[in-house]
């Protein structure tokens, strides 16, 4: 409900609390004290993998991570989150962009075919790929935004490496185009 919306005489006799999502820094610390606790084994990539897909819901981050818990059969790994969740994850994405950055068609429509043989949704990877398009373009305009950006410093390099390949203008286009064939 909306605050505004609320009769005064209701508002006289509750009590309010605004709830706000949480950085994916803060949420990966608090998933980490969490797996410690509950002794799940979870690699940090992992756990910002889980944060990213939840978009700072303390909640869906623990729903999450009790999914890819249960699905696990041992350490839990960045790759171990990708297919539990069904995730396109970060190298076919890095792959694909990069395929791109060369003007090779053929290698990014093998590249697709690839994923959607292993069963990754179409509106998924688009939206995943919305995402990877955002922190390219969120380093584009300012190369001191790494805290914007919820990557491991792996992901965050391969991010820097790959913006060198496209103007602002570029980046912006592609989200035009990759927003367009997700309607």
């Amino acid at each position: 409900t909306e605050p505004l919306k609320v009769p005064e005489t209701i508002l006289s006799r509750t009590q309010r609390f605004d709830f706000k999502r949480l950085s994916a820094v803060d949420l990966v610390a608090r998933l980490r004290t969490i797996a410690d606790k509950e002794s799940i084994k979870i690699s940090d990539a992992a756990l910002m993998l889980l944060a990213r897909k939840a978009e700072g819901s303390v909640r869906d981050s623990l729903s999450l991570m009790d999914q890819v818990a249960a699905f696990a059969t041992s350490d839990i790994t960045e790759e171990i989150v990708t297919t539990a969740l069904g995730l396109v994850g970060g190298q076919p994405l890095f792959d694909f962009v990069d395929a791109i950055a060369l003007k090779d068609a053929g290698r990014a429509v093998r590249l697709l075919r690839g994923l959607f043989d292993q069963g990754i949704d179409v509106a998924d990877f688009i939206n995943e790929l919305l995402e990877h398009l955002r922190s390219l373009l969120i380093l584009s305009s300012d190369d001191k935004s790494d805290d914007l950006i919820p990557h491991s410093p792996d992901a965050l390099a391969e991010l820097k490496r790959q913006k060198s390949h496209f103007t602002t203008g570029d980046i912006v286009r592609m989200i035009r185009m990759a927003a367009e064939a997700n309607l």
